[in-house]
């Protein structure tokens, strides 16, 4: 079985070693995952400790394990369409 929650934190690390945060955010997205949180602002005098959260939080297996643990319990009908049909 694959390991969903590792295979997104080691492409999100790749997607920001290769690409912008919003290239990662991006991708967290199309994966039915919210980001971590509100985009950063650039000009902020917060902005490069939200990018270091943000590419933190995006690579780290546990956060993206709760959070697919999170959409699978919100989305029971998934599980439901992959079984086969009752004998009657």
């Amino acid at each position: 079985m694959i390991n969903l929650a590792l295979l997104h934190s080691t492409a999100c690390q790749d997607v920001l070693e290769a690409s912008r945060l919003e290239d990662a955010l991006d991708y967290c997205a199309a994966q039915g995952v919210a980001p971590p949180f509100s985009p950063c602002v650039q000009g902020t005098p917060e902005y490069a400790q939200c990018v270091a959260r943000a590419k933190e939080t995006l690579c780290d297996y546990g956060w993206w394990e709760k959070r697919l643990k999170l959409k699978a319990a919100r989305e029971p009908h998934a599980h439901h369409n992959s079984l086969p049909p009752k004998a009657p």
